[in-house]
């Protein structure tokens, strides 16, 4: 379970990213914070996956403190934000295999290639295995987020805001989500400013407005 008590997230005098933020979400659950442009969507994503941590309240993720989470060993949070972070100058084959080597170091080379190759064949990425990734386009480069989460078990999945996209394209990163969820049985939290990207995928909408839970 994930649990916010009260949570407030501060980021100037005058302005707060969170205010007064409780919200429960039990194991298994998909939902969608629904909510405008700045409306505290992305800081409940940060907070969760550890990446922000100035706020007051409590938060508990598996009945842990979430400042006190060691994010290797007592969760898996995989995490997709609007823009994907890689090495850009490396090729896609590249940087699935870096992401390999922080968790699975033991594996042969053999190994890993064909987990890898495995993998991006699931997310339509196979033909682009040996380009660099400042070459790939928007959704290619989304494709690459899930599909390097692929490579290991998570328990929390995040993905911030990436839904503004054309149907054809809208479409392949719903598949790609698809298989993250069934492959992974985990908690998915996804942020969108509109209800109707997501609402076919059987999400429970949260409402959230200049920080506050509706």
């Amino acid at each position: 379970m994930i649990d916010f008590s009260k949570v407030n997230l501060q980021f100037t005098k005058d302005y707060y990213a969170l205010c007064n933020v409780s919200l429960k979400i039990e194991d298994g659950k998909k939902i969608c914070l629904l909510g405008e442009k700045d409306s505290g969507k992305t800081s409940i994503l940060r907070i969760i996956a550890g990446l922000e941590k100035d706020y007051t309240g409590d938060v508990f993720i598996n009945g842990k403190n979430q400042k006190e989470l060691d994010y290797k060993y007592d969760v898996s949070v995989g995490y997709v934000p609007k823009k994907g972070v890689f090495f850009e100058h490396k090729t896609v084959k590249e940087n699935m295999l870096y992401a390999l080597s922080i968790r699975n170091s033991n594996m042969t080379p053999y190994e890993s290639e064909e987990l890898i190759n495995n993998v991006l064949t699931k997310f339509d990425l196979i033909n682009n295995v040996d380009m660099k990734v400042k070459k790939l386009n928007n959704v290619q480069r989304y494709l690459l987020a899930f599909a390097r989460l692929n490579l290991r078990k998570i328990n929390i999945l995040l993905v911030d805001n990436i839904w503004d996209l054309p149907k054809d394209e809208l479409e392949s990163i719903k598949k790609a989500l698809q298989i993250l969820i069934e492959e992974n049985e985990c908690t998915v939290i996804v942020s969108s400013e509109k209800g109707e990207y997501v609402s076919d995928l059987g999400f429970e909408m949260v409402k959230i407005h200049a920080g506050i839970i509706d």
